[in-house]
């Protein structure tokens, strides 16, 4: 299934997560959620294996806030 895209909308304080194969066309993954946030907030990027024995080794490109 990987690589796939991933994006996270702000607007307010809601926020709504997507996937893509492609980049052009997005699928909402699961419903728009509430946190009650400052306008301003950081970001960042994670990768996890899930498992304590083994490491995980991700590669991020193409990292941009859109405004």
């Amino acid at each position: 299934m990987a690589p796939y895209w991933l994006k996270l909308t702000r607007v307010g304080n809601v926020f709504t997560g997507y996937i893509s194969p492609n980049g052009t066309t997005w699928t909402q993954v699961g419903t728009p959620q509430t946190f009650t946030m400052s306008s301003s907030a950081f970001i960042g990027i994670v990768e996890t294996s899930h498992d304590l024995n083994l490491w995980a080794i991700g590669t991020f490109d193409s990292v941009l806030p859109i405004p």
